[in-house]
C-alpha cells in the first residue's frame, strides 16, 4: 500500500507529486590545506575570522541519518544562542529522541514510506525523462528562488566522463580530490625489495619475520575459478593455502575492499596485498583492513609479480601504515569523483568545483562498524571516508560562512565567488592532475579545487535571479503553463527564448560548435570602482574574442554584459571537448572561468 495521493498533483498549489524511492548514497586536514588555518591557528585573513566562524548561519543537511552522540555535535564553547529565526524541532519520542543543542539545532525524519513501502521498489510517476521527476532539481530550484544555497555531490561513478549527478545550474554540483596527506606503508621484499602501498590499518605483523606470499588465483579452493578467486569474494579461498601467508587480491570483482581482507583472515591468512589492475593505475585508497593489509598501484603490482615469478618461496612483510603530510603533487582528482560532461544537461558546466573528498575525517555512527563489512564488530565514533559525499560539506561550509560575511549575496553570486577564485594548480605549481597522473580537465574539477580565503573578495560574480532560471527552462522548450506554479503565475516565457548557453553561469560551455557562435554573460561588481581587462587562452582548435574587452565598473552593484564569439579552426580541430579559460582583471582580483567546446565541423 502506497502513502502518498496522486490526486494531489492536480491541487493549483501543487507543483507535481512524486512517489519516493530509495537512493543510493555517493559516499582533519582540510582547513589547513585550504590555508584557513595553519598548524591549528587560525591566519589573519581567513575566512573563519572574517565570518565571525559562522556566527548565526543555519546550514541544513539531507542525509541517511544523524548521530547526535557524536562529540562532533557537542556545543560546549559555543557563544550565542540559537537564531530567533529558526522554527524547527527535534523527534522527541522514545524510540527516536534527538538531544539537539546550540549546535545540532534540529532533526527530522523522513522515513514513512520506506517503512511502509518496499524499499527496493520502484514505481515513476510520469516520464521519468521528465526534468521535474527528480526530488532533489525540484525542491531544490524552490529553495534556490527562496535564497537558499543547494550544495549536491557530483556522484561516485567515476572516472568516465558523463557520469556526472546533480546537473541542475541552481545546484552547486561538487567533485572530490585529494589532500596532501597520506597514509602509506611499506611491503619488504625476500629480495630486501621496497613496495610503497596504503592503509590505514595499523596492527603489525612480527617486524622481524618474513612471510610466504601467495597470489590469491593459486590459492582458490578446489571448487572455485581461480579468476574469481583472484578478487577474493568471500568463501573462495583455500585454508589450506593461505593459513599464516600473505595473500595477494585484485581490485575489483564487485568486492568490497574491506570484504577482500575478510575472506583473508576467514581463511587463515596472515594479511593482504590488495593490487590494482591496469585500469586503476595510480588510484589507492586507505582502508580500515581487519588484518595487516596494504594497498599498492598497478606499477607497484607488476615489480611484484615479477618478484613472485623470481623465486619458487616469495616471502613479504608488511609495516604497519603512518601519516604522512606534505605530499606532493596535491591536490590531485580522485577516481572515484563522477565526470561531465552532463548527459541530461551539456550546456551547464558540471561538476562546478572540486574539493577535499579523499580520507576524511569524519563523525561516523557507532552502530556499525567503520567498514560496513558484516563481521567486522569494531566500532568508531570517527571514521576515515572517501567520496563526493565528503566533498560537499566543505563546501557546504564555505558557503555557509561566506553567508556571514556577504549576507546579501544570492546563492549564484556566492557560487560565483566559490567557482572563480578557485585554483587549477597543486602544490607544485603545475597543474591539477587526474588519478592517473595524466592533466585534469573542467569535466573533473569544474572551475577548479575551492579556496575559501578568495571567495570572499571575488571582485566580480555572475549573479542569476529567479527570472533567469525560468528563462533558462524556457530555453530547455518548458512552456508559461509549465511554469506557472514555480512562479506562481508572475513569470511568462520571452517571445524570443535565448539559447541555453546564455546562461549567465561562471562557466561557457558550447556543446555542439557549428562554426561559429557568440554566448552572452555579464558581470556584476561586489567590490570597489575598478576596470577590468579580458585576457584568454582559446581551446584547442578553436577562434575565441571577447567584446569589450574591458570593462569600467564605477560603483559597487553596477553589472555589464560581454559577449565571447568561438569560430571552429576547422584545420586545427581535434576529437571532442577542448577546454580553455577566460580570465578578468584589474591586477588585484582574477576572475577565471572555464571555457569549454565541443566543435562539430
Amino acid at each position: 500500500m502506497s502513502c502518498w495521493d496522486p490526486f494531489l498533483g492536480g491541487h493549483p498549489d501543487v507543483v507535481t507529486v512524486m512517489e519516493s524511492s530509495m537512493l543510493k548514497l555517493h559516499t582533519t586536514r582540510s582547513w589547513d590545506f585550504m590555508d584557513m588555518e595553519r598548524d591549528g591557528q587560525i591566519l589573519p585573513d581567513s575566512i573563519w575570522k572574517r565570518a565571525k566562524f559562522g556566527q548565526d548561519v543555519i546550514i541544513a543537511n539531507l542525509d541517511s541519518g544523524v548521530w547526535p552522540e557524536s562529540n562532533s555535535f557537542t556545543d560546549d564553547g559555543v557563544v550565542g544562542e540559537v537564531p530567533k529565526r529558526w522554527k524547527g524541532s527535534c523527534p522527541d519520542s522514545a524510540k527516536y529522541g534527538v538531544p539537539c543543542n546550540k549546535k545540532l539545532i534540529g532533526a527530522k525524519y523522513f522515513n514513512k514510506d520506506m517503512l511502509v513501502n518496499n524499499p527496493g521498489a520502484d514505481a515513476p510517476l510520469a516520464d521519468a525523462g521528465s526534468f521535474f521527476q527528480e526530488p532533489v532539481t525540484l525542491g531544490s530550484l524552490h529553495a534556490a528562488m527562496q535564497g537558499v544555497s543547494v550544495i549536491c555531490s557530483a556522484g561516485n561513478a567515476g572516472p568516465l566522463e558523463d557520469t556526472v549527478v546533480n546537473s541542475a545550474p541552481w545546484v552547486t554540483t561538487v567533485a572530490a580530490s585529494t589532500v596532501d596527506r597520506d597514509f602509506p606503508n611499506v611491503v619488504t621484499l625476500g629480495n630486501s625489495g621496497h613496495i610503497k602501498g596504503m592503509s590505514l590499518e595499523t596492527t603489525t605483523l612480527h617486524s622481524n619475520k618474513l612471510y610466504p606470499v601467495v597470489k590469491a588465483s593459486d590459492a582458490a579452493l578446489a571448487s572455485c575459478d581461480p579468476i574469481i578467486a583472484s578478487t577474493c569474494p568471500l568463501g573462495t579461498l583455500d585454508p589450506a593455502k593461505v593459513k599464516g601467508k600473505i595473500v595477494v587480491c585484485v581490485r575489483g570483482g564487485d568486492v568490497p575492499r574491506v570484504t577482500k581482507g575478510m575472506t583473508v583472515l576467514n581463511a587463515g591468512g596472515a594479511g593482504m596485498i590488495l593490487e590494482n589492475n591496469e585500469m586503476d593505475g595510480d588510484d589507492i585508497v586507505a582502508d580500515t583492513h581487519v588484518l595487516p593489509a596494504t594497498m599498492i598501484t598497478y606499477k607497484e603490482a607488476v615489480a611484484l609479480s615479477k618478484y613472485m615469478d623470481s623465486t619458487k618461496n616469495p616471502v613479504a612483510n608488511i609495516s604497519p601504515s603512518k601519516t604522512e603530510v606534505g605530499v606532493k603533487n596535491s591536490p590531485s582528482m580522485a577516481a572515484f569523483s563522477s565526470r561531465g560532461p552532463s548527459g541530461t544537461l551539456p550546456y551547464v558546466l558540471k561538476p562546478d568545483i572540486a574539493a577535499p573528498g579523499v580520507d576524511i575525517l569524519a563523525a561516523f555512527t557507532e552502530y556499525v562498524s567503520p567498514t560496513e563489512v558484516p563481521g567486522d564488530d569494531r566500532r568508531s565514533e570517527y571514521a576515515i571516508m572517501s567520496g563526493t559525499s565528503m566533498a560537499c560539506p566543505h563546501v557546504s561550509g564555505v558557503i555557509g560562512l561566506l553567508k556571514a560575511v556577504r549576507p546579501d549575496w544570492s546563492p549564484a553570486a556566492m557560487r560565483s565567488a566559490i567557482m572563480t577564485t578557485a585554483r587549477t594548480q597543486d602544490n607544485t605549481g603545475a597543474a591539477m592532475r587526474d588519478h592517473d597522473g595524466t592533466e585534469a580537465t573542467a569535466f573533473a574539477y569544474g572551475a577548479g579545487n575551492v579556496h575559501p580565503n578568495r571567495a570572499v573578495d571575488p571582485g566580480l560574480v555572475y549573479d542569476l535571479s529567479n527570472d533567469d532560471y525560468f528563462t533558462f527552462l524556457c530555453s530547455m522548450g518548458f512552456t508559461t503553463r509549465d511554469l506557472t506554479r514555480l512562479s506562481a503565475g508572475k513569470f511568462t516565457c520571452p517571445e524570443k527564448v535565448p539559447p541555453m548557453e546564455d546562461l549567465n553561469y561562471p562557466s561557457i560551455v558550447v556543446p555542439a560548435l557549428r562554426t561559429s557562435q557568440t554566448v552572452t554573460r555579464r558581470l556584476k561588481n561586489v567590490g570597489p570602482p575598478s576596470t577590468y581587462r579580458a585576457s584568454w587562452r582559446a581551446p584547442f582548435g578553436i577562434n575565441m574574442t571577447v567584446e569589450p574587452a574591458e570593462l569600467a565598473f564605477k560603483k559597487p552593484g553596477e553589472q555589464k554584459e560581454f559577449k565571447v564569439t568561438l569560430t571552429s579552426e576547422k584545420d586545427k580541430l581535434g576529437k571532442g571537448y577542448v577546454f580553455g579559460r577566460l580570465v578578468w582583471s584589474d591586477g588585484t582580483h582574477y576572475v577565471r572561468s572555464p571555457v569549454v567546446v565541443n566543435a562539430l565541423d
